[in-house]
């Protein structure tokens, strides 16, 4: 999937979304881990990652 500059905040949104259903907590919990976890949310989007794949691997961090 092509993504420009314009497509970030919806990608970064579904990935809230995604993060907050899965695990089961509040979409501004959801935003704390993306905060945390910034750096590898901000690679994701610089190889062009799809929104969930990302939150897989989040999931994934979390659980480490």
């Amino acid at each position: 999937m092509a993504m420009n500059k314009k497509s970030y905040p919806k990608w970064e949104t579904q990935i809230t979304e995604q993060l907050a259903s899965r695990l089961d907590i509040s979409y501004s919990d959801a935003s704390g881990v993306i905060e945390a976890h910034s750096f590898h949310v901000m690679q994701s989007w610089d190889e062009g990652l799809d929104s969930a794949v990302t939150t897989d691997a989040l999931v994934e961090l979390i659980k480490e």
